[in-house]
Order: C-alpha cells, then structure tokens, then sequence
C-alpha cells in the first residue's frame, strides 16, 4: 500500500456536537458497535469540521458552530480538505479542537488510482514531522462518506455484520488493522454499491488526542 496524504482538517471536540448527534437511535443505524463512546472517521457528517466550505451539505438537526471557508482551487484542497496546516490554523483563530490528517491508501501510485484520479493534479502534501498519532483506518467513497459510520445497516443484516465485523474496530470505531479495512472496503463495494468504489484512509491527529468520553452500552 502506498499512503498519500490528501489534506488536513480541524474536528470539533466531542463536547461541542457528541451527545447531540450520536443519539441512540443514529447509533444503532449507523455503527457496528453502538457502544463506542466517540466514534472517529474521515467522514465529516460523522464528525464534524470546524469548517464549512461551499456546498457542504447541512443537516437542519445537526446544527454547529462552524467557520465559513471561500471556495478555492482543487490546487489548494482536496474534497473540503486544507492542504497545508498553517493557513488552517490561522483560519480558525486559535479554537481548540482536533487537527487531523488524511491519508489515502493505494495499491498504486496515487496518479493512477481509479478512486481518485484527479491527485495527479494536485501538488503533493507534505505531513509535515508531526507527531503524529494513529487513529485507525476508515472506508468512504470520492465524498468521504464513510461505509464504517454513515452509509447505514438494514434491519436483516445489521446483526449478522456487527458480530463478524465490531470484534475488528478498535475504541475510536476504526480499524486498526489494514487487513481489515481492506476486507471491509471490498464488503462494502458489493453491499453499498450506489458508493463505489470505495478507498482505505488512514487517519491521524497531530499530538496526543483527549480521552475518549466514558459511555454506557445501550
């Protein structure tokens, strides 16, 4: 595998959106393991940026302070993504959340990746030295939406899927192992097929993260 780093972003912390959002009911829609306290993905329905670009999309009931961003070239970003850390951070004034960084896995260069052709493009992304902390790896399609957190399971599969598939996410709701990620991509290609093809990411914060918050099982 060949990791590219596609961007950076900066998340909210869970005290400004978690209990809000990730109710009982979206959990048991949307998660493999409902318990997880603070699920983590690249997908920004599923956590929330700090930032809100030009056609985002707006759920009314998820409502969260967010700093408009002018639109700018797919030179500059990549699917809502900053390409550097420092404009990012002088954008958001000092806030206090989570800075991530994105990588796309590829079996192949990058340039010639069918998921995301148009990386060829753009000027590669330097990481930067960090340090940078691991969080797990997630599945979404060209949109980011993630098929670990926001694709959704039908009543007559959801069980069956979270008894194979829960045991593989570690406590952010990611997985851990690339094995697995790339077993679920292929899983998720046939049972979501509207979103495909999907990609393996890995995601990462600069630093330490904050505990996660402790939540009872449902």
């Amino acid at each position: 595998m060949i990791a590219t780093t596609i961007g950076f972003d900066i998340r909210l912390a869970p005290a400004a959106y978690l209990a809000r959002d990730w109710d009982d009911a979206r959990r048991r829609r949307f998660l493999l393991e409902p318990a997880i306290a603070w699920p983590r993905s690249v997908d920004r329905t599923a956590w929330p940026s700090l930032f809100r670009f030009p056609g985002d999309a707006v759920l009314p009931t998820r409502t969260h302070p967010a700093i408009d961003v002018a639109p700018v070239s797919f030179g500059e970003r990549v699917s809502n993504l900053w390409a550097a850390i420092a404009p990012m951070r002088a954008r958001a004034g000092g806030a206090a959340d989570v800075l991530v960084r994105l990588d796309l896995l590829s079996a192949t260069s990058p340039a010639a990746d069918p998921f995301w052709g148009y990386t060829a493009e753009v000027a590669p992304i330097d990481p930067g030295a960090g340090p940078w902390t691991f969080l797990g790896h997630d599945v979404a399609d060209t949109a980011l939406t993630s098929a670990v957190t926001n694709c959704g399971f039908r009543d007559d599969e959801r069980d069956a899927l979270a008894a194979a598939w829960a045991p593989r996410l570690n406590a952010g709701g990611l997985f851990d192992a690339p094995a697995d990620a790339m077993a679920w991509r292929a899983l998720s290609d046939v049972r979501i097929a509207a979103h495909a093809p999907f990609a393996m990411f890995a995601l990462y914060t600069l630093g330490s993260i904050a505990p996660t918050p402790s939540r009872a099982a449902p």
